[in-house]
């Protein structure tokens, strides 16, 4: 009886030997294929990447025209701005010239009908 339990127990080390070579090179297997995928999705990383990096260049590049548009619009701003101040300027320069252009007229309209009242009497006497 001991040789045949020592047969059985032979037997079934046997299959567990082999049940070990058999996970063993299954194992193998999936650590290529594990690693063949790896190694895809690692080159698409590296694509991804520079495409992001392209992206953020691009962003980067825009912002600073937005930037340029920004301060041309601001020293457009400042532009008209000083360009409404002298236009006011003027303006109350003209309204001030009207003004005593227009008392300049009066007194002149008053002083010939003054003078007309003058000479009339004086005509007329």
């Amino acid at each position: 009886m001991n040789t045949w339990l020592l047969g059985l127990v032979a037997l079934a080390f046997v299959a567990l030997v082999i049940a070990v070579i058999y996970l063993i090179f299954s194992l193998h297997k999936a650590i290529i294929l594990a690693d063949k995928s790896l190694l895809a999705t690692l080159e698409e990383m590296n694509l991804t990447l520079k495409s992001v990096r392209n992206v953020a260049d691009n962003v980067s590049a825009i912002t600073n025209d937005v930037r340029e548009v920004s301060d041309s619009v601001r020293a457009l701003g400042d532009g008209v701005k000083r360009v409404s101040d002298n236009v006011k300027r003027i303006t109350d320069d003209l309204e001030g010239m009207t003004a005593s252009a227009s008392g300049r007229i009066s007194g002149i309209k008053a002083g010939i009908a003054v003078a007309a009242s003058v000479l009339k009497k004086g005509l007329w006497k």
